[in-house]
């Protein structure tokens, strides 16, 4: 990247918690908020597990659900910057969202862009623009506000991501792919749901407010990958081996090499695998490839809401003095196809 792109707020809402300290807290902790759902059975009568918010009414599975979650999340980022720059004017809001399938369809991404605009938030975000591209989602929202204000178009974004695997439509073509964790599926996850969000800014809206730094975008990359889960091809991580080059292109290794690594491995080994191959390709980029984070254990898959509360997770434990190191990479993969990485650096 030619300028700074400093990560300036934060906001969180998981099954953990209902913000940032709170959820973050938890996955320090290795608290784990997977649990019997009170009514929702899989195919053999049993009550399915997943990560569910418990302040939501569980009958609630329309995009309803991910609105009332992104609220709170995006309330969460405005309250933080304008405490210190109420006069920023219309801030672009990058929205990731889950991809279609069954129980989520383009009429309900709709209805979600609709229910927001309509929210009122501290800080004025508009416009908002939709990315429905699954777990790399977040992180390719990273990307399109880099390059706006790489481009001097804007000089602040947010970026969000939100998810929930809670429908019954939804939880049944999990079921029916062999993904839905239950005692006869193995290499399955758990589904979560939650909602990340991150307020990014260039050097100059830094300086004029006077804002903190609570680290750096210092790389960014997305590519496809042609062997798609679900498929009988071989995956031996071409894109993710792409896209992590180009994250970490700033780097000199291996002198600068990555210190902690968060991604959304979550049981299926096809994802294991990609990594596994990948690494294998990328010896020089890590101090440790194997001490990887996996909130995952923690609040289930969170699908599209994964980039930026891994963003989060990484910010977080630098400042509670937990994490692993001053560079982090986050790493993503959708379904079909894309790959999206970004490379963050702390202050401390």
């Amino acid at each position: 990247m030619t300028n700074n792109i400093h990560i300036v707020g934060l906001g969180a809402r998981t099954p953990l918690g209902l913000n940032v300290e709170a959820s973050m807290a938890a996955v320090r902790a290795g608290i784990a908020q997977i649990e019997e759902h009170p009514f929702i059975l899989d195919r053999q009568g049993e009550p399915v597990r997943l990560a569910t918010d418990p302040e939501l009414n569980p009958l609630s599975m329309g995009p309803e659900r991910l609105t009332e979650m992104a609220e709170t999340a995006l309330a969460e980022v405005c309250t933080t910057l304008g405490g210190k720059a109420p006069n920023l004017g219309n801030i672009p809001l990058f929205l990731g969202l889950p991809e279609e399938r069954p129980g989520w369809t383009k009429n309900d991404m709709q209805v979600v862009h609709n229910q927001l605009t309509q929210k009122s938030f501290p800080l004025k975000l508009d416009p908002i623009e939709l990315l429905p591209y699954g777990h790399a989602a977040g992180l390719l929202a990273v990307e399109a506000a880099c390059q706006k204000i790489q481009a001097g178009k804007e000089q602040i974004c947010v970026i969000a991501g939100v998810d929930s695997y809670v429908n019954f439509e939804t939880l049944e073509w999990l079921d029916q792919n062999k993904q839905l964790a239950t005692p006869y599926h193995r290499g399955a996850f758990f589904p979560g749901e939650g909602v990340g969000a991150v307020a990014l800014a260039s050097d100059s809206i830094v300086r004029r407010y006077g804002l903190t730094t609570l680290g750096m975008v210092k790389g960014i990359g997305t590519a496809i990958e042609p062997h798609k889960i679900k498929t009988d091809t071989v995956c031996v991580g071409e894109g993710l081996t792409t896209c992590i080059r180009k994250a970490v292109s700033g780097f000199q290794f291996p002198d600068e090499a990555i210190d902690g690594i968060i991604c959304d491995i979550n049981g299926e080994r096809y994802r294991s695998e990609e990594w596994g191959f990948a690494l294998l390709k990328l010896p020089e980029v890590f101090s440790d490839p194997t001490g990887y984070d996996l909130p995952t254990s923690c609040w289930g898959d969170v699908g599209a809401a994964s980039g930026p509360l891994s963003m989060s997770m990484a910010v977080n434990a630098a400042q509670k003095g937990w994490g692993k190191g001053k560079r982090y990479l986050i790493w993503n993969s959708s379904e079909t196809g894309q790959r999206a990485a970004a490379s963050i650096e702390m202050n401390s």
